[in-house]
């Protein structure tokens, strides 16, 4: 109990230290508390996904560069301005000006683990209704690592959140599982119900050439189609092995979620970890990698390069028959998501891991 208040002791002393800083705009105490180079790439992301869905002319490389500038993220933070061309990115007249106010708080609370916190704030908006969401993590301090920008921003039409009806669900014929379709399981959260839910569905593994620079024989990459129908829930998983020196991964796994525009989960928040499992039941080995959301339905692993972890991480692909993606929804429910390798697995994820060791090459990241 005394930990748990100390806990959150330290949290809110930081949470008012963020606040103070933003009135004052001190750099320092900025710095303290928000990691730029995170905040900044993730806004980038953003925006140019959203400029790409909806070919808006007016957001381009520019107008991207000038909304994720430092001092225009500490205007969006200061007052959660929002309309329909971003906010404001120009420096107040006056100093300190006032922040957001605790008032504008919707939400507050952990978000998946003790270690990551979630502050929705309610946007000074006319046309926006939908929360501005930060994430702050612990890294021997609480600091500010993500924004998420309204679901309805820059005009964008949030997703209606529908239940389908008997008539719906009761004349659409059950599809046969695809040929050498394995088992994929997906337990999330519930308010509702303790025991949390339970769905099940397939998984298809295979493998597929992948093209490589001049000079340089192709590659194989490992990829594995899920569907959860009842979910509903569909993921693309490409595994590959990493030949750019530039990027300190043996490889790299792709994780491309496919969810409903109405589906009441609300996306995809994060990717906590990936790991390898004796059975459906977890307490496996996680892999040792970074995760880095590209998209709002898009994640890249990076595999670790150091040659231990590479070689445990290349191990326990091979020999453990579960794999399961921990995440977590937009709506801040936790799930799992294991996948069966089965004999046809078994056999993409050996074959591919042969091939890659043989064409391994001296100086590659994670390949000695």
């Amino acid at each position: 109990m005394l930990i748990a208040i100390a806990w959150t002791a330290w949290l809110a002393i930081a949470l008012f230290d963020f606040n103070a800083a933003l009135e004052d705009g001190e750099p320092v105490a900025l710095e303290r508390r928000i990691d730029w180079i995170e905040v900044q790439q993730g806004l980038r992301e953003d925006l140019t996904t959203i400029a790409a869905s909806q070919s808006t002319g007016w957001l381009n490389d520019r107008a991207i560069a000038a909304l994720s500038s430092r001092q225009a993220i500490t205007n969006l933070l200061r007052t959660a301005k929002l309309d329909d061309r971003g906010w404001d990115i120009a420096i107040p007249a006056q100093w300190p000006a006032p922040s957001f106010g605790w008032f504008s708080v919707r939400h507050a609370f952990f978000s998946g683990s003790p270690f990551a916190f979630r502050l929705d704030l309610r946007p000074d908006s006319g046309t926006i209704k939908r929360p501005l969401t930060l994430l702050f993590k612990w890294r021997g301090d609480w600091e500010l690592v993500r924004v998420f920008l309204p679901e309805d921003s820059f005009g964008r039409t949030p997703p209606i959140r529908q239940a389908a009806t008997p008539s719906q669900t009761s004349t659409q014929p059950t599809a046969a599982p695809p040929v050498g379709a394995q088992r994929a399981v997906l337990d999330e959260e519930s308010p509702s119900d303790p025991k949390g839910k339970h769905y099940t569905g397939t998984v298809t593994w295979r493998t597929e050439q992948t093209p490589a620079a001049a000079g340089a024989p192709s590659d194989v990459a490992v990829v594995a189609e899920v569907r959860i129908p009842d979910q509903p829930l569909g993921v693309t998983m490409t595994i590959r092995h990493n030949r750019d020196r530039t990027l300190p991964a043996s490889h790299t796994i792709d994780i491309k979620f496919d969810l409903p525009a109405n589906s009441p989960n609300g996306g995809i928040l994060d990717v906590a970890a990936i790991q390898m499992q004796a059975d459906e039941q977890g307490g496996g080995q996680k892999l040792s990698s970074s995760i880095v959301k590209v998209s709002p339905d898009y994640f890249m692993v990076g595999l670790s390069a150091i040659e231990i972890d590479a070689k445990l991480n290349l191990q326990v692909l091979k020999d453990r028959p579960w794999l399961s993606i921990l995440f977590i929804f937009g709506n801040n429910s936790r799930a799992v998501l294991s996948l069966e390798k089965g004999t046809t697995g078994e056999k993409v994820m050996a074959g591919a891991l042969a091939q890659w060791a043989a064409t391994s090459t001296e100086g590659v990241p994670g390949t000695r």
